[in-house]
Formats: C-alpha cells, sequence, structure tokens
C-alpha cells in the first residue's frame, strides 16, 4: 500500500503483465507472482505474461563472499520454466550464462519450452475458483511509519491471501487472482461469477473487512444464484466508504453468521456462504 495503493490495479494497466525471476532452484520459483501477473492479463484479456528468467542468485556473488557459484542443470532450467509457465507465464527472455551447455542441450530446452508455450497458448483459463486480491482490507490496515513496519493488521490480510493460494495450489486447484473492480464487473448466472470469457463456481474472500459495498452485493447474488462464497478470517463490515457500513454488516452476517464462529449456510438456489475463523 505504501509504493502502490492498489497492486493489482496497477499490474491491470500493463499490456504485458511481467517480472523477474532470479533463481532456478524450482522449489524456490515465485509461481505466485506468475498467477497474479496472469489473472491481470486474463481479466483485461490481453495476450502476454513475460518474464525475465536467469540463475542470477545461483551465479552472483558480492565482493567479500566466498560462496562458490552454484551451476545449474538442464533439468533445473527446464523445470524453473515448467513451473513458470504453469503459473501463467508464455514468454521468456532469457539472461541464462549457457556456457555449461552444450549446443543439443541448448536447442532441447528450447524446444520444450517453445512446446509448452504453444500448447499453452490461444485459450483462456478455465479455472473454476477466484481468489480476491483483498487491495482495500490491505489499505484499510495500513499505518503509514517512519520505519519498514505495515503492522499487524496488513500481516493478517496478507497471510491470509498467501495461505489461500498456497492451499489451493498444493491441493492442484487452479484459481484466478481477482479484485473487486473484476467481482462488481461481473455477471452472475446459474450459480456463476462471469467476467468476459472467464467462469468461477467459487469466490474466496481472505480477510476481506473492507471491501466496496458493489462488490459485496455481487458476492451476496452470486450465493443467492448458487455459488460459492468462503470468507476466512474475517468477514466485510466495511465499505470503502464507511466505516462500520450497515449494509456491509447486514448481507455478511445473513452470508457468513457473526464472524466469530464456525458458518456454513446455504441459499435456496443450492449456494454455499462459508467462514472460516483464523483457528
Amino acid at each position: 500500500p505504501a509504493f502502490y495503493g492498489d497492486f493489482f490495479e496497477c499490474i491491470r494497466q500493463l499490456d504485458a503483465p511481467s517480472c523477474d525471476c532470479l533463481t532456478s532452484i524450482p522449489p524456490s520459483v515465485p509461481w505466485k507472482t506468475a498467477r497474479l501477473l496472469a489473472s491481470a492479463a486474463e481479466l483485461n484479456e490481453r495476450r502476454y505474461v513475460m518474464c525475465e528468467v536467469s540463475d542470477h542468485s545461483q551465479r552472483y556473488r558480492p565482493a567479500g563472499d566466498k560462496r562458490p557459484p552454484v551451476i545449474v542443470t538442464e533439468e533445473q532450467v527446464l523445470g524453473t520454466c515448467y513451473k513458470l509457465i504453469c503459473g501463467g507465464i508464455n514468454t521468456f527472455t532469457s539472461y541464462y550464462g549457457w556456457n555449461q551447455f552444450g549446443d543439443e542441450q541448448v536447442k532441447e530446452i528450447n524446444m520444450r519450452v517453445g512446446r509448452c508455450i504453444t500448447m499453452m497458448a490461444g485459450g483462456h483459463s478455465a479455472a473454476d475458483i477466484a481468489l480476491l486480491y483483498p487491495s482495500d482490507a490491505l489499505k484499510a490496515a495500513f499505518t503509514p511509519s517512519y520505519f519498514w513496519s505495515n503492522g499487524r493488521g496488513v500481516r493478517r490480510v496478507a497471510d491470509a491471501f498467501d495461505s489461500a493460494g498456497t492451499s489451493l495450489y498444493g491441493d492442484g486447484r487452479e484459481y484466478t487472482v481477482i479484485d473487486a473492480a473484476a467481482v462488481s464487473e461481473a455477471s452472475v448466472r446459474g450459480g456463476q461469477l462471469r467476467h468476459g470469457k472467464l467462469r468461477w463456481d467459487a469466490l474466496i474472500l481472505p480477510c476481506a473487512e473492507a471491501l466496496p459495498l458493489k462488490a459485496l452485493r455481487r458476492a451476496y447474488a452470486f450465493w443467492k444464484s448458487g455459488g460459492v462464497v468462503i470468507a476466512m478470517g474475517k468477514i466485510p463490515t466495511n465499505s470503502g466508504d464507511a466505516f462500520p457500513c450497515k449494509e456491509t454488516a447486514e448481507l455478511s452476517a445473513e452470508m457468513f453468521g457473526n464472524g466469530k464462529e464456525f458458518s456454513a449456510k446455504s441459499s435456496s438456489s443450492g449456494g454455499s456462504a462459508v467462514f472460516l475463523p483464523p483457528s
């Protein structure tokens, strides 16, 4: 919040959302960053999601650092690219030092990565889960400081968003990150939240204590039509204009109960509204 206000809104301004990946050790590859960028591109129907990819962290050593460079393998380069492609990257700019590889290995890496991207290109996400980027809650919880500290409130929201994405990824469940603007823009039909070509059956609200009223009304209509809405940690009580907001509190109470204990409520169309407390 200190630098961008709403970071996801800034990403949605980009024609080709892009990032760096300075490591080629696959377990450390930032698939969540890739998913964040790819989600913004999907919402805006943009074609390219780019990553500068390299083994910089394995090779670079500042003055006085006696650690020997790590020479990455062909399998690690491929694993790095594959993980980023799974996250949604479809264009790479290579900053690898290729000296450790023979010509046939370089050709093999390029062929495999190019083939994967070609197979993934030209379609759109079929993820049926939408994970809210809780920018309003982050901004509401942020406390300016002379020092590098966002405070417990921001950390709580960030941890909820992070744990939701990690759990979905670990369980092999595909998801799209969306913002409150996308929720507000979406239509509701037959138990689905629809945005352009994208269709979601479930919406997850991680610690979204502050949420624009238009977005909450759309989430409420989605639940009523048969969709699944899950609130984690906190339920919405504030809109973008009122702290607290009477209508927000009423809609949240109907969907999620008192926001203190586990709750699961069905709508007449078979929708589910679930509140998961921090415990």
